[in-house]
C-alpha cells in the first residue's frame, strides 16, 4: 500500500471518528428569580430590595395588624437539550411553579413563607 493511500485512509478514519464522536450540549432556559429568596432575612431585608430583585408582587394586600402581604409567582421554566451529532437529540422542558408570601411591616420583611 503507497502513502498516499494510506494518508487518504487515515484522514477518512480521523474525519469519521470525528463525526461520530459528535456534540453534547446542555442548555437552561429558565427564571433564576426566586434563587434570590434565599438572601432575604427576617427583619433586615427591606421591602424595595424584594422590588428591586423580585420585581413587582402579584397582589398586595394590609392585614388587621398593618402589616402588608406580597404575593410572588414563579413560573419557572427549564429547557434542556442533549443532542449526539448526526446519531440523537432529545429535548426536555420542566415546567414548575412556586408561591411565596412576604409579611411586609414598616417597609422591612418581618416573615415569608411558600406556599
Amino acid at each position: 500500500m503507497g502513502r498516499l493511500e494510506r494518508l487518504g485512509r487515515g484522514a477518512v478514519i480521523r474525519a469519521l471518528g470525528i463525526m461520530l464522536s459528535g456534540c453534547i450540549s446542555y442548555e437552561s432556559d429558565g427564571s433564576n428569580r426566586y434563587e434570590r429568596i434565599s438572601d432575604v432575612r427576617k427583619g433586615a431585608t427591606s421591602a424595595a430590595w424584594l422590588r428591586e430583585y423580585l420585581g413587582r408582587p402579584e397582589s398586595r394586600h394590609t392585614t388587621e395588624s398593618g402589616s402588608e402581604i406580597w404575593h410572588y409567582e414563579f413560573d419557572e421554566r427549564e429547557k434542556t437539550r442533549v443532542s449526539l451529532f448526526l446519531v440523537f437529540s432529545v429535548r426536555t422542558e420542566n415546567r414548575s411553579n412556586r408561591d411565596y408570601y412576604f409579611e411586609v411591616r414598616d417597609g422591612v420583611v418581618e416573615d415569608y413563607w411558600e406556599d
